[in-house]
């Protein structure tokens, strides 16, 4: 397996304990922690509805990025042309009324002084931004790691916007967070951050259901795991 990092993500790693380490179990896998994956997985993890997809191809003006997470020195060089390429990207969606930058940081650990400046300077240059992680099964699946980026981000001028369940991809059942952890930490954050600080919990169903709320679901079997929504 090729795995390519940033010397970003490289340098927040603890090299201490790197096998415990949450940012080591986040990009780089190891064979002794794979499971086989869920029987019921078709290999279809676009974001699929049943009466239309999106694509990276559609034309909009949302960008999803974690270049700012793993590579957040990007925006504070000014002989990097990606940032100016960022820059006329968010200028184009505000002229179509339709720009917002989605970014994914997963862990506190990913965020540094260099992540600070960074947010800084999007907010001064007029670039909205949002963040949307992923719940990952033993690496920010407790109420302190995953609300500190939220609470970080808020005071950096990144608003919060999804937190996701792990799609039903090949190779990660064993960093996907189940329905029930889910409920739990969304009852227990929600109070403590308020208002519009306080993120979506939100499962993307397969085979088209699109994104749902996870709270909002018609049954779950806690013996198997398996949770069922009702279409509107």
């Amino acid at each position: 397996m090729a795995i390519r990092m940033t010397p970003h993500i490289v340098s927040r790693i603890d090299r201490s304990s790197p096998i415990e380490d949450p940012l080591r179990s986040q990009f780089i896998p190891l064979k002794s922690d794979f499971i086989p994956d869920h029987p019921e997985l078709n290999g279809n993890i676009v974001h699929q509805y049943p009466d239309k997809m999106a694509t990276k191809a559609q034309i909009r003006s949302q960008i999803d990025i974690k270049g700012l997470c793993v590579a957040p020195s990007r925006t504070v060089d000014s002989n990097n042309t990606w940032t100016d390429a960022l820059f006329g990207l968010s200028n184009h969606g505000k002229q179509m009324g339709k720009e917002y930058l989605h970014t994914h940081s997963n862990h506190p650990n990913e965020i540094s002084w260099v992540t600070t400046e960074k947010t800084q300077k999007l907010f001064q240059t007029g670039v909205r931004a949002c963040n949307q992680p992923m719940l990952l099964r033993g690496i920010n699946d407790t109420v302190s790691v995953l609300s500190a980026p939220i609470r970080e981000l808020i005071d950096n001028h990144v608003d919060p916007y999804y937190v996701y369940q792990c799609n039903m991809a090949p190779g990660i059942d064993n960093i996907r967070t189940l329905l029930s952890t889910i409920h739990e930490l969304q009852h227990q954050i929600r109070g403590s951050i308020g208002g519009y600080s306080m993120p979506q919990f939100v499962v993307n169903l397969p085979g088209g259901g699109g994104k749902r709320l996870a709270a909002d679901y018609l049954t779950y079997n806690h013996d198997t795991g398996l949770p069922t929504w009702k279409a509107p």
